[in-house]
């Protein structure tokens, strides 16, 4: 499928990486991935960097790591969005472990490259419709 036919696509992600526009810390935290990797972060490294995040939070007020007293910790969590890589409201787990603030982001690809057009408050473009053309 050439770059022509793949204009307009909509996609949907956890993350993408023009979201630090709108969340500065993306863009360092990324900046140090990349030194290390050679990569930039994308929507699996991403979750990744996060989940390692909430379980750093979790050991920390947890004071142990002791696996009940992690989980315990884990159960409690509440960290607001704006201190994560995510455009996520917070990180709150449900009674069934679901964590059902977090928002994915739909991308479009312009112009060679995806970017950002949903959530509002992440969007660095408007949908382009229709689509394709």
């Amino acid at each position: 499928m050439g770059a022509g036919r793949s204009e307009g696509i909509v996609s949907r992600s956890t993350f993408s990486l023009d979201l630090a526009l709108k969340r500065p810390v993306v863009g360092r935290i990324n900046e140090m991935f990349k030194s290390r990797s050679g990569k930039d972060l994308n929507d699996l490294t991403a979750r990744e960097f996060t989940a390692l995040l909430v379980l750093a939070d979790a050991v920390n007020r947890g004071k142990s790591t002791d696996g009940a007293a992690i989980r315990e910790a884990l159960a409690a969590t509440d960290l607001p969005g704006d201190q994560t890589i995510l455009p996520w409201k917070r990180v709150k787990f449900d009674q069934n472990g679901q964590n059902n603030d977090s928002t994915p982001v739909l991308l479009q690809y312009r112009n060679g490259k995806y970017v950002t057009i949903f959530p509002a408050e992440f969007a660095v473009a408007d949908v382009a419709w229709p689509m394709n053309k």
